[in-house]
């Protein structure tokens, strides 16, 4: 028999597989993009052109049904949101990670951002839950420390 998971250990294995999505994306990403250094991808309703959503898209035609994808296109930069979702014990559980694929200027794709995510995807719900232990411990420190000083602005 299986035991079910908790929603933090939902959460975390979620966190994980949007970060590992986010970062094998990105390259991929990045090279598709690579033809349009130069050319204009917003129009002026914000929205992406043609040419450029299809780029996008093309990348995502075997992407995971459990996760969504989002471009976000403005007057300085594009970006590409992957959202995920879980059902935990008491509600959905939801993580979106956010990909920089370039800087926009005057509506045209004006440089690339090829820099990894960086997203961590090796969490364990025992190191959250540590973690929050620390800040738990770390906020009664601060609340003690703070009730003495109380009275005593800086000077």
């Amino acid at each position: 028999m299986t035991a079910t998971k908790t929603d933090l250990e939902i959460k975390v294995d979620l966190v994980n597989r949007v970060h590992t999505l986010c970062n094998g994306y990105k390259p991929v990403l990045i090279d598709a993009m690579r033809p349009f250094v130069g050319q204009k991808i917003v129009k002026a309703d914000g929205s992406l052109t043609a040419k450029a959503r299809a780029a996008l898209d093309a990348v995502f035609t075997a992407a995971p049904t459990d996760c969504h994808v989002y471009y976000d296109a403005s007057h300085c930069s594009l970006w590409v949101e992957i959202k995920g979702h879980e059902n935990g014990e008491r509600y959905t559980i939801y993580h979106k990670g956010a990909i920089l694929i370039g800087y926009v200027t005057n509506q045209e794709l004006a440089e690339l951002k090829p820099d990894p995510c960086g997203y961590r995807t090796d969490y364990t719900a025992d190191e959250v839950l540590k973690a929050r232990k620390r800040i738990d411990d770390l906020e009664q420190k601060i609340r003690a420390e703070k009730s003495i000083t109380c009275y005593f602005e800086r000077i």
